[in-house]
């Protein structure tokens, strides 16, 4: 009748001594339920959630004495959207979701169900989506130790042997690579990027500093590794053709708001299936030097957007004012607040040797056996301990970076045609 506190149907049915008890969704089923062996109560208004499920408030004192509590509400939508309201208030470790082989239990009683035991037996509590037991990891942990093909092809491995099995990315990785201003921090990234594109990943690539032609130009030489001149006109435009399904650029010169840049990259992910992301870099993404809460809060938002795509993302950044350009930066001199190193999971120092430079303009030849440029790994999360120092030399000719002096650079598009045009 009207105005009548709502409560559940069928407490007499219940024993006070029962520390188990099922609720279902109609005042049938919860009689059908006591005929299966299972006494039952019966909400007073069916599925579905907010007002019909007021009885909640009403009832849960009286539900406190119960350990285990089997919730058989109807297999549709209602029913699906009351144990999302009921389960979490009732508590989800005492809750436990029945699903039955046919709409309810009055159905079940007329289709011929001889016994709910099965079901009863196999109903679930209503964890958490983000907990899981450790055994449903079996499969990924094998492959972390025994990486198959699959996983194997998911890695970037860098340009340069010597850093295979030191230094690698992974998915669901964000790489800080920092340094002093002119260093070549985006030269090495540009360079694993068109590596990357070999091993067959695609790139996305948000340089924020130069105009897109002036990087694609420097990306072009790295990929042509055209040495003594610069490709024809023929061979840059085989270039670009191989770029074309591989690389993807965000065009923004000048501060790029945090907001946009993450929705293009969500977009590029889904659409062009891209799992390789330098944005370059992390003080032109739309937040002031000093602000340092948002700097935070955009690298945990890249950190929940490269786990959640599994995808690998390089961040360039830069470090502060040191004595001299021929100082080793390190992790304490990464500029901005110190949550970027906490956050990342690979930490990479790009250092130019300036002294071999130096030297070589007075005429020494005291630093010529050294590389032309350092990458100190100050972390590696999941590098089991590694944190390499990998030295490099430059080809400036193709503007790529090789293990070793004078050895040929990589050609990453053949090419057969008229390559080189003389200055």
């Amino acid at each position: 009748s009207a105005e009548q506190r709502p409560c559940l149907f069928g407490w007499q049915a219940i024993p006070d001594n029962a520390r188990t008890v099922t609720i279902c969704e109609g005042e049938i089923d919860a009689m059908t339920l006591y005929q299966y062996g299972y006494p039952a109560l019966s909400v007073p208004f069916g599925g579905g959630k907010g007002a019909k499920q007021q009885w909640l408030e009403h009832e849960y004192h009286r539900l406190e004495r119960f350990d285990r509590i089997y919730l058989c509400f109807d297999n549709d939508k209602a029913g699906h959207e009351a144990l999302e309201e009921v389960a979490p208030r009732l508590g989800r470790h005492r809750c436990y979701r029945v699903v039955l082989p046919r709409k309810d239990a009055n159905e079940c009683l007329t289709a011929g169900v001889q016994s709910l035991a099965p079901y009863f037996d196999d109903a679930r509590t209503f964890d958490p989506v983000q907990l899981r037991s450790a055994a449903e990891f079996v499969d990924e942990v094998i492959g972390e130790f025994w990486p198959g093909e699959e996983q194997a092809h998911r890695r970037i491995c860098l340009p340069w042997d010597k850093a295979h099995g030191e230094l690698e990315l992974r998915e669901a990785e964000l790489s800080v690579f920092f340094g002093i201003n002119g260093h070549g921090k985006s030269q090495v990234a540009n360079n694993i990027c068109v590596d990357a594109m070999a091993q067959g990943h695609r790139a996305c690539i948000a340089s924020m500093e130069i105009k897109p032609q002036k990087m694609l130009k420097q990306i072009t030489r790295q990929a042509a590794a055209v040495t003594g001149s610069i490709p024809s006109i023929p061979y840059i435009r085989a270039v670009m053709d191989w770029l074309g399904d591989k690389l993807w650029i965000f065009e923004c010169v000048g501060t790029a708001k945090a907001d946009e840049l993450l929705e293009v990259m969500d977009y590029a992910c889904k659409r062009y299936g891209v799992n390789l992301f330098v944005i370059d870099s992390l003080m032109k993404c739309g937040f002031a030097e000093d602000d340092y809460n948002a700097a935070k809060l955009f690298v945990e938002r890249l950190c929940d957007f490269k786990n959640a795509n599994n995808c690998h993302v390089i961040l360039v950044a830069h470090s502060r004012k040191v004595e001299s350009e021929s100082s080793r930066v390190g992790k304490m001199d990464l500029k901005g607040t110190g949550a970027v190193a906490d956050l990342c999971d690979t930490l990479v120092a790009v250092v130019r040797n300036k002294r071999k430079e130096e030297a070589r303009k007075s005429g020494s030849t005291d630093y010529d056996n050294q590389p032309d440029t350092f990458l100190y790994c100050d972390k590696q999360r999941n590098g089991d301990g590694k944190e390499p120092r990998i030295g490099l030399w430059l080809n400036h000719a193709t503007m790529q970076f090789v293990n070793y002096e004078g050895q040929r650079p990589k050609q990453y598009v053949d090419w057969s045609g008229d390559v080189e045009i003389v200055r």
